[in-house]
């Protein structure tokens, strides 16, 4: 039963995820403005946007990124298993500790990069007026997809392969940004 209903609700979100991540790409370019903050959102924000946040740090020194989740406790740390595989990619989590998405987050960001379609979900439920500045990290992979799947409680083997899908969309969002120091 729970198949159907995954599969139900990527059938409801899908195209529309997919209209506004082109949007938000077309309105970022015609703005003529380069994006200078960065917000990546997941879930939890103790996997996949800490881990995209540290790779775009490295790729895009020129631009300030930061992460959040949806999750409403914070202070949360990293599990150990996805602290190893993150430092094998240069992303240090040895220290991390969650947070909760915040209006002031999102209303500083130029972009919102979010990881899945029930992060889209949460972010138009809690932020409508931001809807617009959101955008899938995995569509920045070659082929695009919108979602990256959450690798919480994953085998290590499983979950490098998920943290090397962020890396290269990170690469590929940054590829697709440019770096804000060299325009």
């Amino acid at each position: 039963m729970l198949g159907i209903r995954t599969k139900l609700f990527q059938l409801r979100h899908q195209k529309r995820a997919e209209r506004q991540h082109q949007a938000t790409l077309r309105a970022l370019d015609e703005s003529g403005k380069p994006a200078k903050q960065i917000l990546f959102l997941c879930y939890g924000n103790i996997c996949r946007s800490p881990v995209a946040e540290k790779l775009a740090k490295k790729l895009l020194p020129g631009l300030k990124a930061g992460s959040a989740g949806f999750y409403p406790t914070e202070g949360r740390t990293s599990p150990e298993s996805l602290k190893t595989a993150a430092r094998s990619l240069g992303a240090d989590l040895s220290d991390w500790a969650s947070r909760r998405v915040t209006s002031e987050m999102v209303r500083q960001a130029d972009l919102v990069v979010l990881m899945d379609l029930y992060n889209f979900r949460d972010f138009r439920r809690e932020f409508p007026a931001e809807e617009s500045k959101a955008a899938f990290l995995g569509m920045f992979l070659d082929p695009p997809q919108l979602s990256i799947t959450d690798p919480y409680d994953k085998p290590a083997e499983e979950t490098l392969r998920i943290l090397r899908q962020i890396e290269a969309a990170v690469a590929g969002l940054a590829q697709r940004l440019g770096s804000p120091s060299q325009t």
